[in-house]
């Protein structure tokens, strides 16, 4: 991919698969123009457009960093000794569900569009897990990342600059037809696999 969303280092695409140089990976995830993965080791990895995620960087426009492509998979920065057991991405975040049942988010902040380099966790998890069980799975969504509880709730990841949160899904799951057990969202439409 031209934003170095193959991870294999380079800007050019191709149209046949090949595998990501020194990634042994559990779990992926696409987004837009970037790509995450789960290691085999409990690491999780980001490559992709701005997912450099260098706020250090000199160089800015209208007081933004410019962010550079990252060519080939990078360590995210995880708080020690927490395992990530899955992954998923917006069209411009990336979320990292750890062995504990926490959830990391990085990427662009929705409220100021600046990047968020190093994974803030979502807030409320405690209850959220006293609730509904805990987020049982992550999945891919158009412009945030969609959580599923343990007992069905399906919620949206928000990043802000200095916060992440969970909202509900709008609109709410159907009812009489048991609880979700997976969910996917598109540009413009949402799929749901209910119990019943």
């Amino acid at each position: 991919g031209e934003r170095g969303q193959l991870g294999d280092g380079q800007k050019e695409g191709g149209s046949k698969p090949h595998v990501v140089p020194g990634l042994e990976a559990r779990a992926v995830a696409a987004g837009h123009n970037h790509a995450a993965a789960v290691t085999v080791n409990g690491e999780a990895v980001v490559w992709g457009k701005s997912m450099s995620l260098d706020l250090q960087e000199e160089t800015s426009v209208a007081g933004q960093p410019l962010q550079d492509d990252q060519l080939s998979p990078r360590l995210l920065d995880l708080p020690a000794a927490k395992e990530a057991v899955g992954v998923a991405c917006s069209s411009h975040q990336v979320a990292v569900l750890t062995g504990d049942g926490e959830v990391f988010v990085a990427g662009m902040a929705e409220d100021t569009r600046a990047a968020v380099a190093r994974p803030l966790p979502v807030e409320g998890m405690d209850r959220l897990h006293d609730t509904e069980g805990g987020v049982a799975l992550l999945r891919r969504g158009f412009r945030r990342v969609l959580a599923l509880t343990a007992r069905g709730g399906v919620h949206t990841v928000v990043l802000e600059a200095t916060r992440a949160y969970l909202e509900p899904a709008s609109p709410p799951p159907p009812e009489g037809m048991g609880r979700p057990v997976d969910v996917s969202t598109g540009w413009q439409h949402s799929l749901m696999v209910m119990s019943q």
